[in-house]
């Protein structure tokens, strides 16, 4: 079966479908990538904020609610969206996806 670039090259750019991208990066010579995950934690009746980046960069930050929207900002400019999230008593658990070229991008490699 021949794949049009009008269906490939959604899924490239929405990182869909890891067989789909390979298959047009071979068949176009694309620029293949994946994903690339974080997590935030908040426990809030400690204030205790906790970013694990890849690299096992981990940073933590005091804070509430305002500072939970900051840094969920902050992560998003750098091209992180939530990729899932759950929650039990005092606590938040996100767990954050980008494409693995967005870094290189937001740093001017790319």
């Amino acid at each position: 079966m021949y794949v049009t670039m009008a269906v490939v090259r959604p899924l490239i750019q929405m990182g869909c479908g890891s067989r789909y991208s390979a298959a047009a990066s071979r068949r176009i010579g694309g620029i293949m990538h994946g994903n690339e995950f974080a997590t935030m934690e908040w426990i809030w009746d400690q204030g205790s904020i906790r970013i694990n980046l890849p690299g096992g960069r981990e940073m933590t930050v005091a804070g509430s609610y305002n500072e939970v929207v900051a840094e969920l900002g902050k992560l998003g400019g750098q091209g992180w969206d939530v990729a899932s999230s759950t929650a039990s008593s005092n606590w938040i658990f996100w767990t954050l996806r980008r494409a693995s070229y967005a870094h290189d991008r937001a740093l001017g490699t790319r």
